[in-house]
């Protein structure tokens, strides 16, 4: 498979890599932003047959929504 990962870009920082969703994971896409880039949501290649979406800002980082939901209860 092919490895890509997600980006922001940003007049100030140029373009800045937003991570893996975890070490083994293959790639990253981002699908949408906020109008102000605060936010970066997507999707995460974990395994062959294993998507997961993703939530990005720069206070938390690339996180999974499932582990977002399930903390929020």
């Amino acid at each position: 498979l092919n490895s890509t990962q997600a980006f922001r870009w940003t007049i100030q920082t140029g373009a800045v890599a937003l991570g893996q969703l975890q070490p083994e994971a293959r790639s990253t896409v981002a699908t949408a932003v906020s109008a102000d880039g605060a936010v970066v949501v997507g999707y995460g290649l974990v395994s062959a047959s294993d998507l997961r979406a993703f939530r990005w800002t720069a206070g938390s980082g690339l996180r999974r929504v499932d582990e977002l939901l399930a903390e929020r209860g």
